[in-house]
């Protein structure tokens, strides 16, 4: 009964401000190739002129299933050995 009423209802304006900020948030997370978080995205959304909360966005990517891609700041070593410095051996020249 209450499914039924529900499709025969107008969206309400909460339902249509999370439809076209989730296009909007699509939108920006494509236009970064797909770098982009939540924070960044914020500021992005701001500066568009939406009025919106970095924890709203976050929950967005969350259920829209968005992650943001940050870079390593460090080298990955699987092996000790591999990330050693070598030294070259005796008898060579620069």
């Amino acid at each position: 009964m209450y499914k039924r009423q529900a499709q025969d209802r107008p969206p309400l304006p909460s339902e249509i401000r999370r439809a076209d900020l989730d296009a909007k948030i699509i939108s920006f997370h494509q236009s970064s190739s797909g770098t982009y978080g939540a924070p960044r995205i914020t500021l992005d959304l701001l500066e568009a002129g939406e009025r919106v909360s970095a924890n709203t966005v976050a929950a967005r990517m969350a259920s829209l299933g968005i992650v943001g891609v940050s870079p390593r700041l460090f080298k990955v070593c699987l092996l000790y050995t591999s990330c050693r410095v070598r030294a070259r051996p005796s008898g060579v020249r620069l």
